[in-house]
């Protein structure tokens, strides 16, 4: 916000200037015409690898299937929610009802902020039975070794998030039962 005035500033100096004139009337033209794409793209429904802005959907969607599945897990007992991704666990914590805390398990990624957080270890000290919500990109029969040795089993549940007749992205939610515990591994790098 501070840089608007003195950049309207310069612009007029520029616009003195016949050198700089051409200069930013090219980048205000530029600019426009990148507005003028960035507002159209939702109209295009273009394909999940050619629409740049696809990263950023389907979050709200996922978000509700995951309060959902937590909803019916609850009723058997405390439910833990995690994945193996940080944007996963970044965006679940923000859009699954109730905004529960959420676990960015590592199997052998570099360090985010969730490795100085609680561990999901610490829901161990919960008597009641304890059930997780696993969630990973893609189709996936089985969750990771480190993931299926810590619970009794998973149930595997595809999810796939559309916008209009356009796929966005797909995720495996897995629904795992009577947490034992986890393996923690350590960040290789930061």
């Amino acid at each position: 916000m501070p840089a608007y005035i003195p950049f309207l500033i310069l612009i007029a100096y520029g616009l003195t200037e016949k050198v700089y004139k051409k200069l930013i009337i090219s980048a205000i033209i530029l600019a426009f015409v990148f507005t003028l794409i960035n507002h159209a793209l939702p109209y295009l429904n273009l394909p999940e690898n050619l629409d740049p802005s696809s990263r950023l959907k389907g979050w709200k969607e996922l978000g509700e299937k995951v309060s959902e599945i937590k909803k019916d897990l609850e009723k058997e007992g405390k439910v833990i929610i995690f994945s193996d991704r940080y944007q996963i666990s970044s965006e679940l914590a923000f859009y699954t009802k109730g905004n529960p805390i959420l676990y960015c398990i590592n199997l052998g990624r570099r360090m985010n902020q969730y490795d100085l957080w609680q561990s999901i270890n610490d829901e161990l000290n919960n008597l009641s039975a304890i059930h997780g919500i696993y969630v990973v990109y893609g189709r996936k029969e089985f969750p990771e070794h480190d993931v299926s040795s810590a619970f009794e089993k998973c149930v595997a549940e595809y999810f796939t998030v559309y916008e209009k007749t356009v796929k966005i992205r797909d995720y495996t939610i897995f629904k795992c039962y009577n947490f034992k515990g986890m393996k923690l591994k350590s960040p290789e790098s930061y």
